[in-house]
């Protein structure tokens, strides 16, 4: 799904847990796998402006892909 809040750009998408942690469907890196298996969430720490975020619901990983800040974005998903 592309979503569009005000000027900036949002899309989500969703694949079963099995396919995102077991790479065949989407490919994760190490780091992104362990999160999500210990936390639910995933983003790249050594990039604060990084606009890519995972997390983990109901056996999905779902990916958030965004021209927004990394913390704009963090506090639109976390409101769920």
């Amino acid at each position: 799904m592309i979503y569009k809040i005000g000027k900036e750009l949002l899309y989500v998408f969703e694949v079963s847990d099995d396919d995102a942690l077991y790479g065949t469907q989407i490919s994760l890196p190490p780091t992104a796998k362990r999160a999500l298996a210990q936390s639910g969430w995933y983003t790249d720490p050594d990039h604060p402006d990084c606009n890519v975020v995972l997390w983990r619901t109901d056996e999905a990983v779902c990916v958030a892909v965004s021209t927004m800040r990394k913390g704009q974005l963090l506090s639109l998903l976390t409101t769920r």
